[in-house]
């Protein structure tokens, strides 16, 4: 039978871990007694730590750690004598796999322009990422800050009282006020305010043109890092609006420039306002006097090539037209 018959290549073969298979093959020639058998089982578990330590980085495709596994795996290979299952001589059946979406460097791009005409690009994946979450498109308008984007009746509480943000570009909080200790609005709990279907949900209501999304000061687990979210962190395609993520320092370089003012007080960074807000639970939306922006965002399937490992054992004798199919499933489970 063709390996082409065995094989869809848009799937990994799932046959069995050929490191356990060896085992297997080891054991049976050895004998059944306790020394060879407490052997195997050595020799297996050191094959399962490995596979699952730091170094391997979890098997995910396109890291390091799955070819680290993979040479391993082949050396197994190898080692027990088995050959090489493609027609070119290798053992190593490339196929493609699509892993979520990426952006269109070329077509993606987010564009501050300051009160005093200076327009700024921020750089994809250093200072900004598009969200899936989002649409496919191209938004331009003035900016507002609608602090954490939430209404609430129930903790009356309402970013979006007494501000129109219809055809603006808006600044939203992750989560929730009052978030420091893991409760919020003085609970022992995130709310339902902090989930991100019900932000989106408000700032589709309030016609707004775009979002730009930014880290409150607790997220991530390591503040320093202010880390930017993967494109597919949110979900699918399904709100109508560009949406991108941003790094803290973008959104702190505007209010440096345009403080939010609050009666006589200037809150000219983030962490400012998420003090006051924390301290007041009074929203300080208003619009950025001054600031425009462009949000364009554009993705594509991301698409890589990755390889099944294939290793077959020759039948001899009575059973020489028949042959034995090895794969190793070694990417992450």
């Amino acid at each position: 039978m063709l390996l082409n018959q065995i094989f869809k290549p848009s799937t990994l073969v799932r046959n069995a871990a050929v490191l356990v298979l060896a085992g297997v093959f080891e054991g049976a020639s050895a004998g059944e007694g306790k020394p060879e058998r407490e052997e195997i089982v050595s020799r297996v578990r050191a094959d399962i730590e490995y596979f699952a330590s730091d170094e391997l980085e979890g098997r995910g495709i396109e890291t390091k750690g799955i070819e680290l596994a993979a040479e391993r795996i082949l050396a197994e290979y190898e080692k027990f004598g088995l050959k090489p299952g493609m027609p070119d001589g290798k053992f190593r059946q490339p196929f493609p796999v699509t892993i979520g979406d990426v952006a269109v460097a070329d077509s993606t791009k987010v564009e501050l322009t300051q009160p005093d005409g200076t327009a700024v690009s921020l750089k994809l994946a250093d200072q900004y990422q598009p969200i899936r979450r989002g649409a496919n498109g191209e938004a331009t308008g003035g900016m507002a800050f609608i602090g954490y984007g939430i209404s609430s009746d129930e903790e009356s509480y309402d970013d979006y009282a007494g501000i129109d943000v219809t055809g603006k570009v808006v600044v939203v909080i992750r989560r929730e006020p009052q978030s420091r200790d893991g409760g919020a609005f003085g609970g022992k709990s995130t709310s339902p305010n902090a989930y991100i279907d019900r932000k989106l949900e408000l700032i589709r209501k309030s016609k707004a043109a775009a979002v730009l999304f930014v880290n409150n000061i607790e997220s991530p687990a390591d503040p320093g890092a202010d880390e930017l979210a993967d494109p597919s962190s949110f979900g699918n395609e399904g709100e109508a609006v560009p949406f991108v993520h941003v790094k803290r320092s973008v959104v702190d370089s505007i209010l440096k420039t345009t403080p939010l003012k609050v009666g006589d007080e200037l809150l000219g960074s983030l962490a400012a306002v998420s003090e006051y807000i924390d301290l007041n639970l009074k929203p300080v939306s208003q619009e950025l006097p001054g600031w425009n922006a462009t949000v364009s965002t554009v993705f594509k399937a991301n698409t890589i090539s990755t390889d099944n490992l294939i290793g077959v054992i020759e039948g001899e004798r009575p059973l020489a037209d028949e042959t034995i199919v090895i794969g190793g499933h070694y990417d992450h489970l």
